[in-house]
């Protein structure tokens, strides 16, 4: 394979920024500001956001060139598209662009599924009037195949910058700092992939069969192996089936799954080797189209069986409602290539696009929606059963007596599914009972968890619960994840001290202490003790078993008579008892600097 030249990607930009100004423009963005990011993480949140938003954004610069070109329309009616869709991407990074601090599951969700739309819009929206199939299978085979070119090209490329990076690092001793192999990834990305992908995007949307030349390995590669594969699946699907039909028994939740990826590599292969049969013209490549459609059906029958089980006993969530809206999507393109005198392939994209719409921009039959009213239902007949509740009204902890003597599966029931509306900051449906929920700006999700589940009197008051906790053993995890401002330290190591024997610099914890000693080999350098680290948290912040504290909270600042110490947690686990802390293993990061 050949790589192309400088003067070649070059001149592929020059292309590309000429023919689509406004997407070479959004990749320019989104690179400029992965580049920042990878510079200093602790950037304005709006940075994160907005490299999402090009992200989102991209295709759909690209759909409104092509338009243009295919419809014929009036320049002004492409600039009016183009301001709107700008003034949208900056909403976009400004309201519903995930924040990566502030988990928003609705947002996270949605940023995957508006990724798929514009993706999915750009395959078939110049292909509306034009309803010859050849042609719209040559163009997005086009663009399947430049895609892939161009990521081989850019891996590449990054593979052998950095080969020749840490050639240059081990032959002359050069310090150089780990983000530039960030910056390659980014640029390489962002740049030149997308700046040869736009060079060759195409540029005329009708094709003639008999004058299209087609790769021997593009055939072979769908022939013998994406096809292949797709039929040991198929063989591997059906015999589970039969297994379940000998035993009768129900399929397990991975098979939902296994089904889900058969069905994306089978319909990806179906669509790629659509037209080879009248090219290539092999009874194999005939079989696997003429009988494809016929063989997925009975296998999405499977999906169904798991997926009704699980939603008769815990309800919609968003993931099974996917798989739901999947699985009809499924059954309706099957029913399609099977009853169709006329395969159009244009009813994959333009199908997949309407379920992902429906699934993700809301309104009654959303996946939010749908999982919200279904889980709060759940939550609702759980309170009732385990007397937490009666006529739907929360009782007071003495009429609790389901809970409070012991009823251990229903309290683990009662907390996971409120657990699901404080994951997804569905205050208001829990505030019917609680009352208005404030928490604490800095609050972990298992504060909050917490504190609401006291409003329910589910848990025991604090002081028993510390009472309770004192010959326990404890973990404590670092739950929101912050900078840490280590410019004055010159040396670090990653620690963990139950690997055993370590070599080098390394914390090893003291047996029936709260100390850890820190040793170069086996030469003790300084020994430090955390108990009054321990001692300072509140004890209710200890919990039951394993609790969360934002990381700040887990830096510890220590000082002996000859380094400073800054230990950054992520994890550590001790037993209190009888006043003494007994500390089990560490782990996280060490710097220091001589004192």
């Amino acid at each position: 394979m050949k790589l192309p030249s400088i003067n070649y990607v070059l001149d592929a930009w020059l292309r590309g920024l000429k023919r689509f100004p406004l997407a070479a423009l959004t990749a320019f963005i989104g690179t400029f500001c992965a580049i920042l990011m990878i510079d200093d993480f602790d950037q304005d949140i709006f940075i994160f956001k907005l490299i999402l938003s090009c992200l989102v954004f991209f295709p759909f610069f690209i759909i409104i060139k092509v338009m243009e070109e295919v419809y014929k329309w009036k320049p002004s009616i492409g600039i009016g598209l183009n301001l709107l869709f700008l003034v949208l991407m900056a909403a976009y990074a400004f309201f519903m662009a995930p924040h990566p601090d502030a988990y928003a599951h609705t947002h996270v969700i949605q940023f995957f599924i508006f990724l798929a739309v514009s993706h999915l819009c750009a395959t078939f929206f110049p292909y509306f009037k034009n309803n010859n199939s050849f042609d719209f299978w040559e163009y997005n085979r086009s663009l399947f195949i430049n895609f892939i070119t161009g990521a081989v090209y850019m891996s590449v490329i990054i593979l052998g910058l950095f080969i020749a990076l840490m050639a240059l690092i081990t032959l002359f001793n050069l310090d150089v700092d780990g983000k530039v192999y960030g910056y390659i990834v980014a640029l390489t990305a962002g740049v030149f992939h997308t700046g040869y992908f736009l060079s060759v995007f195409p540029s005329r949307y009708k094709f003639k069969i008999s004058t299209t030349s087609y790769h021997l390995g593009y055939i072979n590669l769908v022939k013998y192996i994406l096809i292949s594969l797709v039929v040991l699946y198929l063989i591997i699907l059906y015999a589970f089936g039969l297994k379940i039909m000998v035993n009768w028994e129900l399929p397990k939740g991975f098979v939902a799954l296994l089904v889900l990826g058969f069905s994306i590599a089978g319909i990806l292969s179906y669509l790629l080797n659509y037209m080879l049969p009248e090219i290539e013209g092999s009874g194999w490549v005939k079989l696997y189209k003429k009988w494809f459609f016929y063989a997925l059906l009975p296998v999405t029958a499977l999906l169904f069986v798991g997926l009704f089980k699980r939603i008769g006993d815990y309800g919609y969530t968003e993931e099974r409602y996917f798989i739901l809206i999947t699985g009809i999507f499924l059954v309706f393109v099957c029913l399609y290539f099977i009853m169709s005198k006329k395969d159009d392939i244009r009813v994959i994209p333009i199908a997949m696009t309407m379920a992902c719409l429906i699934t993700g921009l809301g309104g009654p039959i959303g996946a939010f929606s749908v999982s919200k009213k279904s889980q709060l239902k759940r939550l609702t007949t759980l309170l009732e059963q385990s007397k937490i509740t009666k006529n739907g009204i929360l009782q007071s902890k003495e009429d609790q007596t389901y809970i409070t003597n012991g009823n251990r599966n229903s309290k683990d029931s009662v907390g996971n599914q409120i657990g699901f509306f404080l994951d997804r900051q569905y205050y208001d449906v829990l505030e019917k009972w609680t009352g208005p929920l404030e928490f604490e700006p800095a609050s972990s999700s298992y504060d909050k968890k917490v504190h609401v589940l006291e409003k329910f009197n589910i848990y025991m008051p604090k002081a028993a619960r510390v009472e309770k906790k004192r010959s326990n053993i404890r973990i404590i995890s670092a739950d929101k994840f912050e900078a840490i401002n280590i410019q004055s330290f010159d040396n670090f190591i990653n620690l963990n001290t139950g690997n055993g024997n370590q070599k080098g610099y390394h914390l090893k914890t003291v047996s029936f202490t709260s100390q850890v000693v820190f040793k170069n080999e086996d030469v003790i350098l300084d020994t430090l003790d955390l108990k009054d680290f321990i001692m300072s948290l509140e004890p209710q912040d200890f919990g039951y078993y394993e609790d969360h504290l934002p990381s700040k909270d887990l830096q510890i600042d220590i000082e002996s008579e000859t380094r400073i110490y800054k230990l950054a947690l992520n994890k550590f686990s001790f037993r209190y008892e009888e006043g003494l802390i007994y500390l089990n293993y560490l782990q996280g990061h060490l710097f220091w600097k001589d004192n």
